[in-house]
């Protein structure tokens, strides 16, 4: 997911403020990439803060990307574990499905690198810790699907 301050337009799917199947209120656009974009929303009902992702318009009416949509939420809710965001639900918004799961509070490490500027680099210990714990993860997701993208932006 890109986190870059300028979505493109496609990627406006919500406003500040907009409430959602009477539940999910929008308080921020967290990111956005090839297939959504992810709102940090707050759940009403459960009194929580949560991520929505919400798939991109252009795709509601590919069968195939729905199928692998919806398939994400049967995996991904079967898996847990402390470096892995847990998955919801899935649900529509208008035409367009969205996936709630659970909001980190925190920046991703593309945000980090960036902020850090051109040739910067962490330090050995923070890439290995952070190298550590990605592995982790994945070889505990590992046992259920493969991921198909792993990068900075989605650390």
């Amino acid at each position: 997911m890109s986190e870059d301050k300028n979505p493109p337009p496609e990627c406006n799917l919500c406003s500040i403020g907009e409430v959602i199947n009477d539940r999910y209120v929008v308080l921020d656009l967290l990111g956005w990439g090839g297939m959504g974009a992810v709102y940090k929303v707050r759940d009403t009902v459960l009194e929580e803060e949560l991520a929505l992702k919400i798939l991109l318009p252009h795709f509601v009416t590919d069968e195939d990307v729905i199928e692998r949509f919806i398939n994400e939420v049967r995996i991904t809710r079967k898996i847990a574990h402390p470096n892995i965001v847990r998955v919801h639900d899935i649900g529509l918004m208008g035409d367009s499905l969205f996936i709630s799961m659970e909001y980190v509070d925190g920046e991703s490490l593309r945000n980090v690198l960036d902020r850090r500027g051109p040739g910067a680099r962490l330090s050995v210990r923070q890439s290995i810790y952070i190298v550590s714990q990605v592995c982790m993860a994945l070889k505990y997701a590992h046992h259920y699907t493969i991921h198909r993208d792993i990068k900075p932006d989605n650390i």
